[in-house]
């Protein structure tokens, strides 16, 4: 950096001074916003805006491009709740989503600090054009960014870059999965270590001649110049501001704060789409697995599998000749052990009327034959609740798996990112989540359970269920999550 701050010498402490006087660090990489003298003069090629897995990967890589590059953090290395603050917000739509201020995480490494790990690929319907999925499509292949998820697939530590079971099932010596047909298909997960980037590439920014990270650094805005960035202005807590000029800028702060800045500072919204088309990857616990014993063995062979130091394990989703024909959005479809308690229908049951979302004389009385049937589980239920203690030690028996399916969500211009009126600690506005499933998620996911109900039996994998008959399910379903995946609002 060098040729941009004009660093003399250092001084026995360790500090430097500039040509104009200003005391400055030299041993230093990665420091804290407020150590930095008020008057300081920080010019640099490129800005990163952001310390999670992008912004981190994009330093990594460009480090020793000859650029003198800063990343800018508004965390530190370790977890703060009064930063953590900053992220709170609320969701004024009209279905429920995870706190704001829980699903991502403002530090060092940003999310990858609690990432689970798990990794899969992208398919190439997932990027053309399909009538069913208005407003979908990009405008390039799969192909043109294979190349990059290559790379990606090195940063978060992955093995080779195949998520085909039949390829893994060859290079592993194992049986080949015996039950795709009827459109199924095989693919594994591999989960990541988890990578937390933070403390694995960390070390190497700090280590670099050309990369500053600083720390607790809250940008606030970002200049124009001829439609380029030029300054942003860093906010502090406990000191005054600072400016910080450069060539190009990358704005690296997720699905959900990327909308919020370009608001914030009212870029790039001449088409009035920054912030919507929010998307998430819904997670659904729709139906229940009595397995066959044939599945159950291919689980048990598949459940614990290492190959290089990467742990795979496996899934299934269905074909592009399927999601063509059924119309219905991509999927991935998994396997949890379930114990007793858990698969209680009476629970289910019990929790429906609670909410009072009874819509007859029909449902309630199918829900009053599920708290019979299942009364000594609802003993468990309340012993757990009082008591803090089991009663019933056939309540953890395995009763086969709940099949989980993730799947995506279509784009909806009114499911969005928006400024509320209510103000964070620097003075600017918090988000306001508008979160919505549409009709047409609902009728996708019902295609999709449906394919898998007609499927499974065929194939031999088991016997499925619904955990609530579809004619009562509320939308969404109790037993639905999120992947925390945000996506879509910088379309």
């Amino acid at each position: 950096l060098g040729h941009h701050l004009n660093w003399s010498r250092s001084t026995p402490s360790g500090e430097c001074r500039s040509e104009g006087g200003t005391r400055w660090w030299s041993f230093m990489t990665i420091l804290h916003a407020n150590s930095i003298p008020e008057d300081s003069k920080l010019e640099y090629d490129l800005c990163i805006i952001g310390a999670g897995a992008a912004g981190l990967t994009i330093a990594h890589s460009l480090r020793d491009q000859g650029l003198s590059i800063v990343v800018l953090e508004a965390g530190s290395e370790d977890f703060d709740p009064s930063v953590q603050a900053v992220y709170e917000g609320k969701n004024i739509g009209p279905v429920e989503y995870m706190s704001l201020d829980i699903c991502r995480l403002r530090m060092f490494g940003g999310s990858t600090n609690h990432w689970e790990g798990s990794c899969n690929d992208f398919d190439e319907i997932d990027f053309t054009d399909r009538p069913w999925v208005p407003r979908g499509g990009w405008p390039f292949l799969k192909s043109e960014l294979v190349p990059y998820y290559q790379r990606a697939q090195e940063y978060a530590q992955l093995g080779p870059y195949n998520y085909r079971m039949e390829w893994w099932a060859q290079k592993l010596g194992m049986a080949a999965p015996y039950f795709l047909e009827d459109g199924l298909v095989g693919e594994i997960t591999q989960h990541s270590p988890p990578t937390r980037f933070g403390g694995v590439y960390g070390p190497a920014l700090s280590a670099s001649e050309t990369v500053r990270v600083i720390l607790g650094a809250n940008v606030q805005s970002l200049q124009l110049d001829g439609g380029l960035g030029r300054a942003v202005k860093i906010a502090r807590v406990g000191k005054g501001p600072l400016e910080l000029t450069a060539h190009r800028f990358v704005i690296a702060l997720g699905g959900v704060e990327n909308a919020r800045f370009l608001l914030l500072n009212d870029i790039g919204n001449e088409s009035g789409v920054v912030g919507r088309y929010f998307m998430e990857h819904p997670y659904f616990r729709l139906m229940m697995l009595a397995p066959s014993r044939k599945f159950v063995r291919f689980l048990e062979e598949w459940g614990d599998v290492t190959s290089d130091g990467v742990r795979i394990s496996a899934a299934m989703k269905f074909s592009e000749s399927i999601l063509r024909r059924d119309q219905f959005q991509n999927g991935r479809i998994g396997f949890e052990p379930t114990d007793r308690y858990s698969a209680s229908q009476g629970i289910e049951s019990f929790h429906e009327l609670a909410r009072g979302n009874i819509g007859g004389a029909d449902e309630l009385f199918y829900h009053i034959g599920n708290l019979v049937l299942d009364v000594d589980m609802l003993a468990e239920a309340v012993s757990r609740d009082k008591r803090n203690a089991p009663i019933l030690p056939q309540a953890n028996d395995i009763v086969g798996f709940t099949i989980g399916i993730m799947t995506e969500q279509l784009p909806n211009p009114d499911c969005r990112v928006l400024l509320g009126s209510e103000l964070d600690r620097f003075g600017q506005r918090r988000i306001e989540m508008d979160y919505r499933l549409s009709d047409g998620d609902k009728i996708a996911a019902g295609k999709l359970a449906a394919a898998v109900q007609r499927t499974f039996g065929r194939v031999g994998i088991g016997r499925v269920r619904t955990v609530q008959p579809g004619r009562f399910a509320p939308w969404p379903p109790r037993r639905s999550s999120y992947g925390s995946h945000h996506m879509g609002t910088t379309r």
